[in-house]
């Protein structure tokens, strides 16, 4: 009887470990860059949550490449948000207010996004992510494709926000 619960305890705390593990990649880490507003919403123009003071530790949840509130805005003009938890609360950062510990790093879903955009293009050909400069806060990648033997850049993502141009 003994080993049968000495047998059942390490399983329970194998599978804990494990769960345990599981969970920290299901988030990005970062620090916001200064004081920042979280919106209740992925656009400024709706309720501020929260604020979160310059410099603390956030979990980077996913991403928006595009906020609600800017479907009329012109292009360059837009940007994405970061969905975030703090203290167990949740909310959307505009783009450019975290500090990434690793810029290149995939936020949760974000690849996933690419993904079926590049076999959107690919059709059954190979493609790849080449690691591409990063620009202001966030990482980027090149999308490549590969036809006649030839890699070509079909697209770059934000692998923060999920924001794809090709």
């Amino acid at each position: 009887m003994k080993k049968i619960l000495s047998m059942v305890f390490v399983l329970m705390l194998v599978s804990s470990v494990w769960s345990t593990q599981a969970s920290a990649a299901s988030y990005d880490r970062a620090k916001t860059a200064k004081t920042v507003k979280v919106y209740v919403k992925d656009g400024t123009s709706y309720k501020v949550a929260y604020t979160v003071p310059k410099g603390k530790a956030v979990k980077v949840i996913g991403g928006v490449d595009v906020g609600w509130d800017q479907d009329r805005w012109y292009s360059p003009d837009q940007f994405g948000f970061y969905k975030i938890t703090y203290k167990n609360k949740k909310g959307y950062v505009a783009q450019g207010n975290l500090n990434f510990k690793n810029k290149h790093s995939w936020v949760p879903g974000i690849k996933a996004k690419a993904k079926k955009y590049a076999k959107s293009y690919a059709d059954n050909d190979p493609y790849r992510f080449v690691k591409s400069k990063k620009y202001g806060k966030d990482g980027y990648y090149s999308i490549q494709h590969k036809w006649n033997g030839t890699w070509y850049t079909i697209g770059r993502v934000n692998c923060k926000t999920g924001a794809i141009h090709g």
